[in-house]
């Protein structure tokens, strides 16, 4: 009791449970990108790509969340603010994801599509998270009153 009393404030407050669930939702947003451009088929050798810069564009895309500030907002108090600096962490974090593909693969192999596809499903889904949690907190709170 005393370890679950102590780790849940831990891992609640300093955002641990968001770091997680984006880590999931930069996977989704690639993978679904690479499903949209290969039309639902990807090949192989993209397949193969894709589990090659996964690890490198999950560690740029949380290290820039984390550095742009994106988990000192609440989800419960998402506004334009917080819109814009995922927006931006997510442009600064899919140009380095592409200069990263660049300097170590030389670009080959990858489509220029699937990074722009993942930019904008990645703030889509990541956007939509915190509002869905925004619009639930209050419903919940409304049943309670």
């Amino acid at each position: 009791m005393l370890f679950r009393s102590k780790l849940r404030p831990f891992i609640f407050q300093r955002g641990l449970y968001q770091v997680a669930i984006d880590s999931v939702l930069i996977l989704l947003a690639y993978y679904v990108a690479m499903l949209l451009r290969f039309e639902g088929r990807i090949p192989r050798q993209d397949l193969e790509l894709f589990f090659t810069i996964i690890p490198i564009l999950l560690v740029i895309k949380l290290s820039v969340l984390i550095l742009m500030g994106a988990y000192r907002h609440l989800w419960s108090h998402f506004g334009i603010a917080t819109l814009l600096v995922y927006a931006k962490s997510i442009a600064i974090s899919s140009a380095l994801g592409v200069m990263m593909a660049t300097f170590f693969f030389r670009f080959s192999g990858f489509s220029r599509a699937v990074f722009l596809l993942d930019a904008l499903l990645l703030l889509a889904l990541m956007v939509g998270t915190r509002i869905s949690l925004r619009v639930f907190r209050a419903k919940i709170g409304r049943a309670h009153v």
